[in-house]
């Protein structure tokens, strides 16, 4: 927490909602800031520069859709990358997206 938060928390002043959620666990932290649609789950919460939803968990930022993926499906197998589907950078629904090849990321993206 940062020494103003710090002051804050310590005058039992309300913190923002977004630092409330800073100590859930990844689950919770996922679940606060997606928004469920019929297609899309598109993340609310901080996007990178290149247009991808992030989080910060144990100090380092992740990719919300390999967040998801993770969640929902298991681990990314090594060597693969999460591709979406449905070509939406702020899409976390594991149904629109598949581990694939680089190689096949890329093919996919110029088609």
């Amino acid at each position: 927490m940062c020494r103003s938060h710090r002051a804050q928390s310590d005058r039992g002043a309300e913190l923002s909602p977004i630092r409330r959620f800073v100590f859930g666990t990844a689950r919770e932290r996922f679940e606060a800031r997606i928004v469920r649609g019929p297609g899309c789950w598109e993340w609310s919460g901080t996007i990178s520069s290149t247009g991808y939803g992030q989080v910060k968990i144990d100090g380092r930022h992740v990719a919300v859709h390999r967040l998801s993926y993770e969640l929902h499906v298991g681990p990314i197998p090594d060597g693969l990358v999460i591709d979406h589907l449905c070509s939406n950078r702020k899409c976390a629904n594991p149904a629109h997206l598949e581990a694939v090849t680089q190689a096949e990321n890329v093919r996919r993206a110029r088609a």
